[in-house]
């Protein structure tokens, strides 16, 4: 399984026009992706601050579908008419940010398989002053600098 994520940020005309460029996105979800066969899903969320973006995951098999997705698209864009309307995108969002992404190849429970002194590390009393300490004194120690010789 992959992602490809994609970054929108809207433009001024949609930061105006917030409720047509959500029900615009709604509608280009379902003719953008008809016939796209080898998109197993689609999700998207919405970051507010600082500013509004918004992330959009597009779910795949595997590269082999990632690559017939993107001849898929190809094909399509060949559509006067198809792409026209692919296009007018650019007057809600644009785009920003790009990526392929993987999820972990393995297991991976990250508190239980944290190394002994960082999971005592996360127990430790934070606001209870060790003897001879100030109120307040957030114990720990410094590790020693890989540079020293």
């Amino acid at each position: 399984m992959l992602f490809l994520t994609y970054t929108f940020e809207p433009t001024s005309y949609a930061r105006e026009r917030p409720e047509e460029m959500w029900e615009w996105m709604q509608q280009r979800e379902l003719w953008f992706y008809e016939g796209l066969a080898m998109v197993r899903g689609v999700t998207w969320s919405v970051e507010t601050a600082p500013i509004l973006r918004i992330h959009h995951f597009v779910e795949f098999d595997d590269a082999a579908a990632l690559a017939a997705y993107r001849q898929a698209l190809a094909e399509k864009g060949r559509d006067r008419t198809w792409e026209a309307r692919r296009v007018e995108q650019d007057i809600w969002y644009r785009i920003t940010g790009k990526s392929i992404q993987y999820p972990r190849p393995w297991a991976w429970d990250l508190v239980a398989e944290r190394p002994l002194c960082l999971r005592q590390a996360t127990r430790r009393r934070i606001h209870e002053p060790a003897a001879g300490q100030a109120q307040g004194h957030v114990q720990g120690r410094t590790m020693p600098s890989r540079r020293s010789k």
